[in-house]
């Protein structure tokens, strides 16, 4: 499974799990299931954004393709062919935790694309950016009345 990154209070977290511990520190009558379910949406709705416009983490567009593998493809769309990547992103949620995950066969191929391989130069496309942690922030400030 490829786990998203971000900054959370000036360090590096590499999961959504030390978010979650984040989010469960604020008092218990605040944070409800509905909110982990919209964080781990918002977040799953950036990794997809990211591949449609064929963008990095941080900014910057992919690299370009291999003419081997231009000349193979259906279509000149860096990560996007079958679909199938991009429909297996997955949010999940309960009351107590959120996660966002590549589901299924599509795990191993799009931890290939993000990481490369002794053949193929990285695709730097999952993870937490900054744009993203605004986007949850922004949302928690104006459910939670959070100050920031």
């Amino acid at each position: 499974m490829i786990e998203a990154t971000l900054r959370l209070e000036g360090k590096v977290v590499k999961d959504l799990k030390e978010f979650e511990k984040y989010l469960k520190n604020l008092p218990k009558t605040i944070l409800k299931a509905k909110h982990l379910k919209r964080v781990a949406e918002i977040v799953r709705k950036a990794m997809r954004k990211r591949i449609s416009d064929e963008q990095q983490v941080g900014g910057g567009a992919f690299r370009e393709l291999m003419p081997s593998t231009l000349k193979r493809k259906k279509s000149g769309h860096k990560l996007l062919e079958t679909g199938k990547l991009w429909h297996s992103i997955t949010a999940e949620s309960d009351d107590k935790s959120a996660k966002v995950y590549i589901a299924g066969d599509r795990a191993k191929i799009g931890s290939y694309l993000h990481y490369g391989t002794k053949n193929m130069e990285p695709f730097n496309w999952w993870g937490m950016d900054e744009r993203v942690e605004k986007d949850v922030f922004k949302y928690l400030r104006e459910q939670l009345i959070i100050d920031a």
